[in-house]
């Protein structure tokens, strides 16, 4: 399967997965979970800022919504799709890699993906999930 086409198939996948990881973790995160979130935002931004992809910090910041959750078969089901969503995120972030506005929204898509979170806006978290997949996809 084309890097293209796999990447929209995981959208797909994630859409169903996370929408309802950040609505759990709105409603179930404790402040070590919102560490944890906050600590991979501030290390995609680094990598950004020295111009690597960010594909692990990102990656992490998904991973910490779905530990938020409390629901460790939600943890299992990221850990299994590690793999193939690291692949696709080091896809669709390389592409960005010339693009800084596309890289700051990126950024900005999960700074507000966290702020509902650690609001406890369960639908504002999946809203926030819901639109910055959809960027995925553009």
């Amino acid at each position: 399967v084309a890097k293209k086409e796999q990447t929209l198939h995981l959208l797909e996948t994630r859409k169903i997965i996370e929408l309802g990881t950040a609505e759990l973790a709105a409603l179930r995160a404790d402040q070590r979970d919102l560490k944890e979130m906050k600590k991979a935002l501030i290390e995609f931004e680094y990598q950004l800022e020295i111009g690597e992809t960010g594909v692990d910090a990102d990656f992490a910041f998904h991973r910490a919504i779905a530990i938020a959750t409390k629901n460790p078969v939600l943890v299992q089901v990221i850990d299994n799709l590690s793999p193939v969503m690291k692949q696709s995120l080091d896809y669709t972030l390389y592409q960005n890699m010339g693009n800084a506005a596309k890289r700051k929204s990126v950024l900005q898509e999960h700074q507000e993906i966290f702020a509902r979170i650690e609001k406890r806006d369960a639908q504002g978290a999946v809203a926030s999930m819901r639109r910055h997949l959809e960027n995925v996809k553009q």
